[in-house]
């Protein structure tokens, strides 16, 4: 899967949030490239998450999830040890 192709996230803050769910809180980003810049963004500058913890996640899907009758993710962004950004295949 290449950084070009759209994608779909559900973001969550960390343990100062309520768990999203799928169906009302999923986003469509253009790339995996701009969900990850929008992650980034999120945790480090964007005053309308506040108190997002260093255990905050992004759930992603290859496909919009509240279209799939097993919604199960494609990626999961986090925060690694040295809080770099972390991309995993789940």
């Amino acid at each position: 899967m290449g950084d070009g192709m759209k994608v779909w996230g559900m973001f969550h803050g960390g343990g100062n949030y309520a768990h999203p769910y799928v169906r009302d809180d999923t986003e469509y980003f253009d790339s995996l490239a701009k969900a990850k810049e929008e992650f980034l963004y999120r945790c480090r500058y964007d005053l309308r998450y506040p108190c997002t913890g260093k255990d905050a996640t992004m759930t992603i899907w290859y496909r919009d999830p509240r279209e799939e009758r097993d919604p199960y993710p494609d990626r999961l962004l986090s925060f690694g040890p040295r809080e770099g950004l972390r991309d995993e295949a789940v």
